[in-house]
């Protein structure tokens, strides 16, 4: 069996919310790849309140960087 990586992208951003894509790859001695699985995941940044459902907020402007800048990379899944 050979190594596995993941690649992600934010599919769509907004202040309060994204939604993001990820795609799982086995990667072969020969550096071929073969797509396993893809998942989405839509996130929200929010605030706990007590005793009440929590409050959407706007994303901290380094989070948001973060999740675009680190987008689209590949990296190797632990083993």
């Amino acid at each position: 069996m050979g190594a596995l990586t993941t690649s992600s992208s934010v599919a769509n951003e907004a202040e309060r919310a994204a939604d993001l894509s990820f795609q799982y790859f086995r990667v072969a001695p020969d550096g071929s790849e073969t797509k396993l699985a893809v998942g989405e995941h839509s996130a929200a940044w929010a605030t706990p309140v007590a005793r009440g459902k929590p409050i959407a907020e706007n994303w901290p402007s380094e989070i948001m960087e973060g999740l675009l800048n680190r987008a689209g990379e590949r990296r190797p899944l632990a083993s």
